[in-house]
């Protein structure tokens, strides 16, 4: 790859979404039918998980509103996704502040606990896929996707609720790859 195109695989623009042939696209489809019964993995979501999910979403915002004064608002802080361009949802990203002897770094996770809780069938379903599956031109969630697109994905000016780390990294010492 050239300093150019690798360069430009590092902005916005360079991300975008990768344009396949029709060939490949039944091919990757065809691979990806042979992963899902290799690794017994469900594209589906079942009916419950769907309607408790639907319920879930119902006038969140208003109880994001209210819940907002209970946590710590780091929306001042410039903050981006690590997430590709092309990305379904957005549920990480960063920030960083200069100071004069440290960095400080704050990861950002979308706070997916606030709206799936054990003993719901959301939980379970979460449980049993672990994570989300990403593979070429095609996701399949963890969360059913009117969670992991919406109320948990950090999608710029909406309130989102959030898990952060604060890192205080001190210019002065040498930090090494592991």
């Amino acid at each position: 790859m050239s300093d150019d195109a690798q360069a430009e695989a590092g902005t916005a623009e360079g991300q975008g979404p990768v344009q396949i042939s029709e060939d490949l696209a039944r091919h990757l489809e065809n691979k990806r039918d042979d992963l899902f019964e290799k690794f017994e993995i469900r594209d589906e979501f079942p009916e419950a998980v769907l309607e408790e999910a639907e319920a879930r979403t119902q006038n969140v915002q208003s109880e994001i509103s209210e819940g907002i004064d209970d946590r710590k608002d780091l929306r001042d802080l410039t903050t981006w996704t690590t997430d590709p361009i092309d990305a379904q949802d957005f549920d990480d990203a960063l920030s960083i502040e200069e100071r004069e002897d440290e960095y400080v770094l704050w990861v950002h996770i979308a706070d997916v606990t606030h709206y799936v809780n054990p003993e719901t069938a959301m939980w379970d379903e979460a449980v049993e896929r672990s994570n989300t599956v990403y593979l070429p031109g095609y996701t399949i969630h963890m969360l059913p996707p009117i969670l992991a697109e919406s109320v948990c994905s950090l999608v710029p000016n909406e309130e989102r609720f959030a898990h952060t780390v604060e890192m205080h990294l001190d210019k002065a010492v040498s930090y090494t790859h592991l």
